[in-house]
């Protein structure tokens, strides 16, 4: 696919709200339909349009939008079927189009400050990202976060010759650094605990001497993976407004990654913490 052939997140509009206009992620069913008059199985082509938007970088999320009236076809229902059973086999993590609407205008307002000199420092401050809270360098497989010398960094995890680096909502102007990774075929390893990946969303991170804890809040169980500094078990909690909601343990490889899933809604928000099983975290 033409990387020419995605809309773009949003066009600058000259609307009396002085707003930016979103575009949606990716088409609904007439499109693959001809204005729904035939091919009423086409929208099961939007899975091939995904694995083109994602490789060899990711242009566009995984976007499924769809009217009540596929429903009216076993043809349509069948293909809205098979996008839905794709979905849940990606490693996504699913947001409200409001949400991905704040994430378009922050790509158009995103400032990097170069700290350390003209940037040869490889360090950058963060500022006016609005709702933007991942960033990707390319070509950067040797490159990992210096968290030593960051500050409002959730995690990071390489992708596809690609470093995406997750920033904390709580923070308003991040600071991230980049050094040279020890090697690329595994999470780098950090003195202070990151996100590698996740189904939720994530922030108000801290660490102090038992664990860490962050603040947790999306759709369906809470699938992540972790990477902390020791290996080993660690015990897992879920909170609501000082109320225990599931209690848990999961192991940390020798790598340090661990991965676990959290079976509570998050869609009021969750207060996880995480403490090692010997109650010493370093």
């Amino acid at each position: 696919m033409p990387i020419s052939r995605p809309s773009p997140a949003c066009r600058p509009s000259a609307c009396r709200w002085g707003r930016n206009a979103n575009y949606a992620a990716g088409s609904n069913e007439n499109t693959y339909t001809d204005l729904w008059t035939n091919r009423f199985y086409g929208y099961r082509n939007l899975v091939n349009t995904m694995r083109h938007a994602g490789s060899p970088l990711r242009l566009k999320p995984f976007n499924v939008y769809y009217h009540m009236y596929t429903g009216q076809k076993p043809a349509s229902l069948n293909a809205l079927v098979s996008v839905l059973t794709a979905a849940q086999g990606q490693e996504l993590a699913p947001v409200a189009a409001s949400t991905y609407a704040r994430i378009a205008e922050g790509y158009y307002t995103t400032r990097f400050e170069p700290l350390d000199g003209q940037g040869s420092g490889r360090r950058w401050r963060v500022r006016d990202r609005g709702a933007l809270n991942t960033l990707r360098f390319d070509h950067a497989s040797a490159d990992a976060v210096d968290f030593a010398r960051s500050s409002g960094v959730l995690g990071q995890r390489h992708s596809q010759g690609s470093l995406y680096v997750a920033l904390d909502p709580a923070v308003a102007e991040p600071v991230v650094a980049l050094a040279e990774a020890p090697r690329a075929d595994r999470d780098p390893p950090a003195a202070t605990p990151y996100l590698v990946q996740g189904r939720w969303a994530f922030s108000a991170f801290a660490a102090d001497d038992h664990g860490f804890h962050v603040a947790a809040t999306g759709y369906g169980a809470g699938a992540m993976v972790w990477q902390v500094p020791r290996p080993g078990r660690w015990t897992v909690t879920a909170e609501r407004d000082g109320t225990r909601l599931w209690s848990g343990s999961a192991d940390a490889d020798a790598d340090g990654r661990l991965a676990l899933t959290v079976p509570v809604s998050a869609i009021a928000p969750l207060l996880l913490r995480f403490r090692p099983a010997d109650g010493a975290a370093g």
